[in-house]
């Protein structure tokens, strides 16, 4: 029998003709890369430009602890493929995934990266833990940001609510939040600060090694402390290889030293499009929240 991964994850999608074309694919890679170090604990099912009639199938088919929905939406509806307009209404999804709950049990997540969909989350609370929906319009590069954000912050480890957060913080530092806010709801009792959807990694190594962004390993002792930062010989465990990599850790808080933390993700970013044998190669920038580093 096969293993079955921690994270199973079911990403639906239609672009209705006659409207402006998504990027479907730049989403579904966004996913994947994000969870590209957590191989074997996440599955990830794609089924893109859905007809009603295949979209159904695919909730019937495929159990799901996150099912990510990516479509155009308006008055309530989410548009499909197929000649007029077809579409599903909110009250309709809700009714399908309470049926499809008594095979699988339903998803703990439902993701609507879909113009106007807030409306529909109160409804989706009803059979799933949480549900994310839009406020507003949103545009495509919203969309593939807060995708990106919100899975690469998962597969570190962060509970929901966290990577919530942190995906509109990323999305107020691009100035693209305005209006067109992700929302957040929870079916009463859930508390979303615990509900973490991959655990964070455990250290390999020896006795008081930690893991910083569920990724890297350092031991107690580092190799150089700044004002700002600190250097570790750190073990990244999204690899196979057991060569090392020189972690620099920013040590101040993000919420009251804005400027340097700025400062420092400009100079990280300049310095990872830079490519010579005379250049220490930037590998990895990490998230805008605590721990902050650069490998």
């Amino acid at each position: 029998m096969g293993h079955s991964p921690s994270l199973r994850i079911l990403f639906l999608s239609a672009n209705r003709i006659m409207a402006p074309r998504m990027a479907i694919d730049e989403e579904l890679t966004a996913i994947e890369h994000a969870l590209r170090g957590r191989p074997g604990e996440c599955g990830l099912v794609s089924q893109v430009d859905l007809t009603p009639d295949q979209f159904i199938a695919a909730i019937q088919s495929h159990p799901a602890d996150i099912l990510h929905i990516s479509a155009h939406a308006e008055n309530g509806r989410i548009h499909l493929q197929g000649k007029g307009k077809q579409s599903i209404g909110f009250g309709e999804l809700v009714e399908l995934l309470g049926v499809t709950a008594k095979k699988f049990g339903p998803p703990r997540l439902v993701i609507l990266n879909a113009c106007d969909t807030e409306a529909g989350l109160e409804l989706l609370c009803k059979h799933v833990d949480c549900a994310i929906g839009m406020s507003t319009r949103i545009s495509e590069h919203v969309a593939y940001l807060f995708t990106s954000t919100f899975y690469a912050c998962l597969g570190r480890g962060l509970s929901v609510d966290q990577a919530f957060s942190v995906t509109l913080l990323r999305l107020q530092m691009s100035d693209q939040v305005s209006n067109e806010a992700p929302r957040l709801a929870r079916r009463e009792g859930v508390d979303t600060s615990e509900l973490v959807l991959l655990p964070v990694r455990q250290p390999r190594g020896g006795r008081g090694a930690r893991v910083i962004g569920n990724r890297y390993e350092v031991p107690p002792d580092n190799l150089g402390r700044g004002s700002k930062a600190t250097v570790y010989k750190a073990l990244d465990l999204w690899s196979d290889s057991t060569e090392h990599v020189a972690l620099r850790l920013l040590h101040v808080n993000p919420a009251h030293n804005g400027p340097i933390v700025a400062r420092f993700f400009h100079g990280a970013e300049q310095a990872h499009k830079l490519s010579h044998p005379n250049i220490v190669r930037v590998l990895d920038i990490g998230p805008r929240q605590e721990p902050i580093s650069i490998t």
